[in-house]
């Protein structure tokens, strides 16, 4: 048989030896193409090729390119698993001309390599064109040698291929495989009644030759281009003889893991089957974009991937995994793809620590998710989940809406779907409008306008203090002022850089600026006015930045980029910035990262920070091309979107590239001692560490220096003896702790027999009571633990004011069917409060201390009346 990996080798050697250059995969995040989720096609990384604006130094090119289509406009998530061929994960193969052969050469390539190579019989392929692509109907009868009936003409829907609403476009000719008759229904690709299970699309050859104005008319390009794609999933189920590509050999390892976790092998015709196909899929497509550097998050692409990742384990659920399990299959996905895709090996381990930490994650959230639906299914019975049930499950309690129909379905209960999508709307709507009512308060400012001009000049790299002109001020409230001046040395808030303060004064007043930020472009200066402001032919002003406090951010800036730097060198690739605030006393710096990060970890990253200061590397802004700067190995934000024109802030050789806009040292040593102060997690996947650099460094060690020596002093100690000391005291503070609890116990245990009320009940003795003198209530639980071993009952207890009560049944009274958490939990509502906790034992606790003789009475009823149910 000929395996999907033969199938791509074969493909990429046959263009190598026509003289194409074999082009490695684009990653999934497209690089330039901020608006593009995924890469989702071949010619996404040759796009500004066509389009004229990249120059490549061949004419040819081939490519194995891998590809997600899980979100916006390209999105097969819902039909994953329950058709023959949808995916979010497949490899399209193709070839490109940049201008080099058209129509003919491409047409005769692709029959070469289906004939000759592939061995495809040509009795099973059919042709389809664009209706008026009379020369490509021609060239297919008398290359391929197919008679009429096989080459079928389509409209524009079908077979005309665009970039998008204008630009390049043309033409195209979709190559069709018939399984026959038994795969699906119609008699050729144009029949109506064609349902494309029986003759499917496995190449598409795209003549790039018009380019389109924006009102729709079509000019001939100047150098016409091929651009085209077959997948190789759906090649593989042609050569390996199947009709779906489940069947196919990229599945095999996959399903038999799966099967390995749940213990039953796949059979692709029980409902079983569907959640193998939807977890095999998912975590193919999670592998592939962990090792890109995607990472589970709540915004776009990582969203993206947190619904893929979620989508999975809510399926693996239903196959009886409770534990964390799919993260096993990586080594799966590793083994049919490794090869062709190094770096899933390479990254693998990193791959399972990201998905282990999601399926631990929602594990809990989706447990609590279904026990909430299956309540609600079990409390209102009908055969309707309403709409508005549906969406708080999905919207607060996590729960994928196709799992809600599952399990509604499992009951034959239907959802709502009108009315979920309903809700989703207006969700959707209140967020719009949200963002809109901003955009309309910055449209409604009213300026004192005192000369044309945009106030956007920003000189701030330069210098610190400008003689500049005020171009329009307004009032905003009662002593706050706004300005905009032609050209000013103050950043303003971006990139988590805080805006500048400092003074702007002209002929008869001031402003003292307490903070700078943009509206839209124009940077705008806010602060106390002191005089009566600026006027038309009076608007001359010496603008000057408070440059002690500049100097301090920009330590904590720089300081920010070796932090990210070497927290990418000490923990993984797969750190990336989730967001930064960079202020004058301190620096904070969010990540993804799947766990916490070690105290070892920390010392080595705050030992290598001091390092690279200590170094004194030159700090050099640079401003480049975009693609010249990603080419040359800065990092880029995710998600953000940049001008043709950047600016790149290098340190050192090699030690950080970035692109930036805000201030920064001109070398490392101008940055001063680098401190860690905490580091713990915000978010799933994302932990946020704070600093300190400079003076606030300065002034934190010795703060700390004069608390430990007043320390060391109190101890009579010195200063490297204080931990032991410490260490100490808290052992003999435990010792005392344990031995006052140990009389509590037994003052307590000699006098339970006249605290405590004793009754037998169907052959089982309980006792309840309230008992004094405790001061802790792990101290009450080891004293009530004691008296479990013989007996069941309820007990109270009062520690700081509050009462305590706990429940609890020995062996017998758990063999008798008792149960003690319900009655824990009516008791604390008593009291004013609440309670749970296991079968054999449950605590209450509240607010109303004086009403626990009235709860002890209504224990010891229950407890009569359960009995008496039990036997």
């Amino acid at each position: 048989m000929r395996t999907s990996g033969d199938v791509r080798r074969q493909f990429l050697s046959y263009f190598e030896s026509k003289g194409h250059v074999v082009v490695p995969s684009a990653p999934l995040v497209p690089h330039g193409a901020p608006t593009l989720l995924f890469s989702n096609a071949g010619m996404n990384q040759f796009k500004n090729v066509f389009l004229g604006n990249d120059a490549r130094d061949y004419t040819r090119a081939t490519s194995s390119q891998k590809c997600v289509r899980a979100g916006g406009k390209h999105n097969d998530l819902e039909n994953v698993g329950r058709t023959a061929r949808h995916h979010t994960f497949f490899e399209m193969l193709g070839n490109f001309s940049f201008g080099d052969y058209f129509k003919e050469e491409a047409i005769v390539y692709a029959w070469e390599l289906l004939i000759d190579r592939f061995s495809l019989d040509r009795e099973r392929l059919w042709i389809t064109v664009f209706e008026e692509d009379d020369e490509a109907a021609e060239l297919w009868k008398k290359i391929a040698g197919l008679p009429d009936g096989r080459i079928q003409k389509m409209d524009e829907r079908d077979n005309f291929w665009a970039m998008g609403e204008t630009g390049p476009c043309g033409p195209c000719s979709e190559i069709h495989y018939d399984f026959g008759e038994g795969a699906g229904l119609g008699s050729s690709p144009a029949d109506p009644k064609s349902d494309g299970n029986r003759f499917v699309e496995i190449w598409n050859l795209v003549f790039m030759e018009s380019d389109r104005a924006a009102g729709g008319a079509l000019s001939p390009l100047p150098r016409p281009s091929i651009d085209t794609g077959m997948g190789l999933e759906r090649m593989c189920c042609a050569l390996q003889g199947v009709t779906t590509t489940w069947q196919t050999d990229l599945f095999a390892s996959l399903f038999s893991g799966i099967s390995e976790l749940v213990g039953e092998p796949y059979r692709p015709d029980i409902e079983e089957g569907f959640y193998f196909r939807v977890i095999a899929d998912h975590i193919r497509t999670a592998s592939f974009l962990v090792a890109d550097n995607v990472f589970p998050s709540n915004e776009w692409r990582g969203y993206v991937l947190r619904r893929i990742l979620r989508r999975a384990i809510s399926h693996s659920y239903f196959l009886g995994l409770r534990e964390p399990a799919l993260h096993r299959l990586v080594a799966n996905v590793v083994e049919s793809m490794g090869e062709a895709y190094p770096e899933l090996g390479e990254r693998a381990d990193h791959i399972e620590r990201i998905v282990r930490a999601e399926e631990e994650g929602f594990g809990r959230t989706l447990e609590r998710g279904i026990d909430n639906l299956e309540r609600w299914l079990d409390r209102e019975g009908g055969d309707q989940l309403d709409g508005a049930t549906a969406f708080r499950l999905s919207d607060t309690d996590g729960l994928p809406v196709d799992v809600i129909q599952e399990i509604a379905q499992k009951r034959s209960i239907s959802v709502d779907m009108v009315g979920f999508e309903a809700h989703l709307e207006a969700q959707r709507a209140r967020s719009r409008a949200a963002a809109k009512l901003g955009a309309v308060a910055m449209e409604g400012f009213e300026w004192n306008e005192l000369e044309p001009g945009e106030g956007s000049g920003f000189c701030g790299y330069e210098k610190e203090k400008t003689d500049s002109r005020a171009l329009r001020w307004r009032k905003e409230g009662s002593d706050e002022i706004w300005i905009v001046l032609e050209e000013t040395p103050f950043y303003a808030e971006s990139g988590g850089q805080v805006g500048d303060t400092g003074m702007i004064t002209g002929d008869s007043w001031s402003l003292s600026v307490g903070n700078t930020f943009y509206i839209e472009k124009m940077i705008v200066h806010s602060g106390r006015l002191e005089g009566d402001g600026p006027s038309a032919g009076a608007n001359g002003v010496v603008a000057e930045v408070d440059g002690k406090r500049r100097d301090d951010i920009k330590r904590n800036h720089t300081a920010t980029h070796l932090l990210q730097s070497y927290l990418r060198t000490n923990l993984g690739e797969h750190v990336n910035q989730a967001g930064s605030l960079v202020a004058p006393d301190r620096l904070r710096f969010d990540f993804t990262h799947y766990e916490a990060v070690s105290k070892e970890e920390l010392t080595r990253i705050e030992r290598d920070v001091n390092e690279a200061i200590m170094s004194g590397h030159a700090v050099s802004p640079r401003t480049m091309k975009y693609d010249e700067a990603i080419e040359g190995g800065a990092t880029a934000l995710f998600g953000e979107k940049y001008g043709d024109e950047v600016r790149v802030v290098r340190i050192g050789d090699g030690v950080s590239a970035e692109l930036c806009a805000g201030t920064h040292c001109r070398f490392t040593g101008e940055i001063g001692p680098f401190l860690l102060l905490s580091e713990g997690g915000i978010a799933a996947g994302v932990r946020r560490v704070q600093a300190l650099t400079g003076r606030a460094a300065l002034d934190h060690f010795q703060l700390s220096r004069g608390s430990l020596e007043e320390t060391a002093t109190m101890l009579k100690a010195g200063i490297e003896e204080v931990p032991g000391r410490v260490e100490t005291l808290l052992t003999q503070n435990r010792q005392l702790s344990k031995r006052i609890d140990e009389l509590q116990i037994e003052a307590a245990s000699g006098s339970a027999n006249q605290a405590l009320q004793t009754d037998t009940w169907e052959g089982l003795e309980f006792v309840c009571g309230v008992v004094e003198g405790f001061t802790s209530v792990p101290a009450f639980r080891d004293f009530v633990d004691r008296e479990r071993k013989s007996r069941s009952g309820t007990i109270g207890t009062v520690v700081d004011d509050k009462p305590v009560v706990i429940s609890f049944l020995n062996d017998a009274g758990i063999a008798a069917g008792l149960n003690a958490s319900p009655l824990a939990k009516e008791l604390g509502g008593l009291m004013g409060g609440g309670g749970g906790g296991k079968p054999q034992m449950a605590q209450s606790g509240g607010k109303d201390a004086s009403r626990l003789p009235e709860v002890i009475a209504m224990a010891r009823n229950r407890w009569r009346a359960a009995t008496g149910e039990a036997r």
